[in-house]
């Protein structure tokens, strides 16, 4: 829907600004016709202007669509370490399984409250830190049973692999001066379109418009790919980890009523 109202909006000022020019004398009839008789070489610039910024924004957009792809697998598979190290939980001494218990739901917690949105700011603190660190101690307190502890180790290797590799994607964006770059090519290609027609309106509408929100389509989907934490077409939640949350709260209660009784 927000997509939709994007190009809505686009739409709306493109085609008051198009019949606004269309409607002025002296550029109907001093500027465009002049021009639409006289083409000379203005195609042939207007394409390579076009050219131009279909190159970048390819180079762009293929690069974020790798970088959010992994930092889509990152996600996945961090939650995936998770839950293969409470179901190893079970195995551990009972201390022990409750401290690791409670170090993931406090990961997952943490996560889902604040950590993805966290891992998109530079430099700021790792919100993830205190129950990776209590998880760490509850798989070195597992040393006087070693074939368990083993496994654990490399569970939680996985786990911190992933979730750096989550932190540096998440952190990853387009340089300043590409994007400025981008959107002043897209800018041009949009402007540039009022002074590209055909004497029929209807037809240059239908081509600058359909033009002008294709170029401005290539750019939303750049911007989102960029910024894949930022509610968007391709934004990334914590669904896994409210999944995986719901499903150790539920063994914790449930092992809980079984102590019990």
């Amino acid at each position: 829907m927000k997509l939709l109202h994007k190009v809505m909006v686009f739409l709306a000022g493109f085609t008051l600004l198009f019949f606004l020019l269309r409607t002025t004398e002296h550029f109907n009839n001093h500027i465009l016709m002049d021009e639409i008789e006289e083409l000379a070489g203005v195609p042939w610039l207007y394409s390579v202007i076009g050219l131009i910024f279909s190159i970048l924004a390819a180079f762009v957009i293929q690069t974020e669509w790798e970088h959010y792809s992994r930092l889509a697998g990152s996600v996945k598979e961090e939650v995936g370490a998770l839950e293969q190290l409470w179901h190893w939980s079970f195995h551990f001494p009972p201390e022990i399984r409750g401290r690791t218990h409670q170090a993931i739901r406090d990961y997952l917690a943490r996560t889902i409250h604040e950590g993805l949105q966290q891992s998109a700011r530079d430099g700021a603190d790792d919100v993830d830190e205190p129950a990776l660190t209590a998880l760490r101690d509850t798989v070195f307190a597992l040393a006087p049973t070693p074939e368990v502890m083993f496994a654990a180790f490399a569970i939680f290797t996985d786990l911190v692999k992933h979730h750096e590799s989550r932190l540096h994607y998440a952190s990853s964006h387009v340089p300043s001066i590409l994007r400025h770059t981008i959107l002043f090519g897209a800018s041009l290609i949009i402007l540039f379109s009022f002074f590209i027609g055909v004497k029929n309106v209807w037809l240059d509408y239908l081509f600058s418009g359909g033009l002008a929100l294709l170029t401005f389509l290539v750019y939303l989907v750049m911007d989102d790919l960029d910024q894949p934490l930022r509610p968007g077409i391709w934004q990334l939640t914590t669904k896994d980890h409210q999944r995986l949350l719901r499903a150790v709260e539920a063994g914790a209660a449930s092992r809980t009523t079984a102590d019990r009784t």
